[in-house]
């Protein structure tokens, strides 16, 4: 389904972790959507970094995140009349 990317805010006040997304507008099964580049001072510094991203940022399809959220079928038509 469409692309809801989540937590991107959050990693872009990482300092030196630069979001790159490709602009697909649709998600599947392990399909890559973009990239994440990580600097640091030394390794360590980037495996912390890395892992922070990787716990923060999520693609996940639209009707996915609608039922995560307890919306009804009935809501959404709502929001999309």
């Amino acid at each position: 389904g469409a692309a809801i990317y989540k937590g991107i805010e959050d990693v872009m006040k990482i300092p030196g972790a630069y979001i790159h997304l490709y602009g697909k507008k649709t998600t599947k099964p392990f399909r890559k959507m973009g990239h994440v580049t990580v600097t640091g001072k030394n390794i360590e510094e980037v495996k912390t970094k890395a892992e922070k991203v990787k716990r923060l940022i999520k693609v996940v399809a639209w009707f996915i995140y609608l039922l995560k959220t307890g919306i009804t079928i009935a809501e959404v038509l709502l929001l999309l009349w």
